[in-house]
């Protein structure tokens, strides 16, 4: 798992602030250490060399409970390629 940052506050709209140590993609999914869903990256925005980073989720109390504490960025799923079907011959 790559380390995100510290989460710093909620604000007003519903979003958890925090302070990440890299610019992370938008769009990734933010645990904490224990892998428990803190929610999604919907904005990075600051400083490049120490950017701030809006998470989302559906319930500003369940993100009220996460400030103050280390997230992170688990390691993205490879998809496989999907399987190629044998092209059955064709019956005359």
């Amino acid at each position: 798992m790559r380390r995100l940052g510290k989460a710093l506050h909620v604000t007003p709209r519903g979003n958890l602030i925090a302070r990440a140590e890299e610019v992370p993609p938008l769009g990734a999914p933010v645990v904490t250490r224990r892998r428990e869903r803190v929610g999604i990256i919907v904005d990075v925005f600051g400083p490049a060399d120490k950017p701030y980073v809006a998470i989302r989720d559906k319930s500003k109390e369940r993100l009220e409970r996460f400030v103050g504490k280390e997230l992170f960025i688990p390691p993205r799923r490879r998809r496989r390629p999907p399987r190629r079907r044998r092209r059955r011959p064709r019956r005359r």
